[in-house]
């Protein structure tokens, strides 16, 4: 049973209660600047402070009004929402239900219980925030709702719901059911349902997202020409899941189940793709599938390119296939690995990775290299490497070639 009220007073500094009036007003009791909890099987369920609490003729509902540091328990008194601010509030404690209007709230993280319930979790740096227009929490479900205009910042993802949140506060499970948006980096992400589970720290999406970056020109220096040019065209994505995550100070995004990225001149495809935001690693997996209209974007180097074939290989569409592929934005380099087929107009090549990095400016084919161009002309090798910088293309180890010869119209193998 619910305890009904119980009103903490003490004296001198360490005074709560500053005044404690009853009758002759309107309210039979009002009680101010003071602490409020409520309790169920001796095990604290809530505890609100409040600058005024006040009843009128019945003793088992209570109006709030200044809500400032309050926390909501599971059964077993450890923290599933705290540091609680809201404009105003009703508790029932008969039906152990309580109503909180323009509320802000942290979704805490079970990993420290309180002590005597009192704040001890709440210097826990690691939670989900929350913004709503109204909470009302069920005592005896150990159910939240959050109504109303709601945002929840979970990491840099702020997300907002189209029709409120269900938080199972027994399991500290959050559920998103009739659709939301994500706002995270210049990008808008949407989808139907999502999960949070608060405190294994991480949240999904099982059916479906899509999402859109607009066109974001930038004049930041630490950018380079690459990146500008990526910014300067509109992004579109969509996934069959989505997963992100901020567990141990991670800052991770996983993609599965016919990704697709695409831009107006170019695409990525995957099965799969994860995004590390602190190390800035992106990684495609699986049935992986790279097009460009041309690859002048790509490029860093200002200087026009006096080779011919390089030239040519630069300024023309480009397919590329493998089993998986590693852009890493620190040290600006990315690895296509497995399986890995190029394919221009006129030229083709296979090999087991493609390597390339900007500062040197070398692109490197490893691993049973075939380069064979449109007049069955064929070079392998074990490693070829493109240099642009110097516009040549070197060949190494065990190297063989075949050409035909023409001659008065008679091809001839050598």
């Amino acid at each position: 049973m619910i305890l009904l009220a119980v009103v903490v007073w003490r004296t001198a500094a360490s005074s709560w209660v500053k005044d404690w009036v009853i009758g002759p007003q309107h309210h039979d009791i009002e009680i101010f600047d003071s602490s409020f909890r409520g309790y169920n099987h001796n095990t604290l369920s809530w505890l609100i402070r409040a600058k005024k609490i006040w009843t009128q003729g019945n003793k088992t509902a209570f109006k709030l009004e200044g809500l400032f540091g309050g926390q909501l328990f599971d059964e077993n008194g450890n923290v599933v929402i705290q540091n609680i601010r809201a404009d105003s509030g009703d508790v029932n404690i008969r039906s152990k239900i309580m109503v909180m209007t323009h509320v802000s709230a942290d979704l805490g993280f079970r990993s420290v219980t309180p002590k005597h319930g009192l704040i001890a979790a709440e210097s826990r740096p690691r939670s989900v925030k929350i913004e709503a227009d109204e909470l009302r929490y069920y005592g005896t479900s150990k159910r939240t709702f959050l109504s109303g205009s709601v945002s929840i910042i979970q990491g840099r993802h702020r997300i907002v719901p189209k029709n409120g949140v269900e938080v199972d506060n027994a399991e500290n499970i959050a559920y998103i059911k009739d659709g939301f948006t994500i706002y995270v980096d210049q990008m808008v992400i949407t989808g139907n349902t999502m999960t949070i589970y608060i405190d294994e720290e991480y949240s999904m999406v099982p059916d479906g997202i899509h999402g859109y970056r607009p066109v974001s020109p930038t004049d930041d220096p630490e950018l380079d020409s690459r990146e500008n040019a990526l910014r300067r065209l509109p992004t579109h994505f969509s996934a069959g899941t989505m997963r992100f995550s901020s567990k141990n100070g991670e800052d991770l995004v996983e993609l599965t189940g016919s990704v697709i990225i695409t831009q107006p001149d170019k695409s990525a495809e995957s099965e799969r793709l994860i995004y590390d935001r602190t190390s800035d690693v992106l990684t495609f997996e699986n049935n992986v599938v790279l097009k460009s209209n041309q690859l002048r974007w790509a490029l860093l180097r200002k200087k026009p390119i006096k080779n011919e074939d390089i030239r040519k290989a630069v300024n023309q569409p480009i397919k590329i296939l493998g089993n998986k592929a590693v852009f890493e934005g620190g040290p600006k380099r990315g690895r296509i690995l497995g399986n890995v087929q190029v394919y221009q107009e006129g030229q083709k090549s296979f090999s087991q990775k493609l390597e390339f990095e900007d500062s040197d400016g070398l692109i490197h084919l490893i691993g049973a290299v075939s380069f064979e161009k449109e007049n069955k002309d064929i070079l392998r090798c074990n490693e070829l490497i493109i240099d642009i910088n110097k516009e040549e293309m070197v060949a190494k180890k065990s190297i063989t070639t075949e050409f035909k010869l023409r001659s008065k119209g008679v091809d001839a193998n050598r």
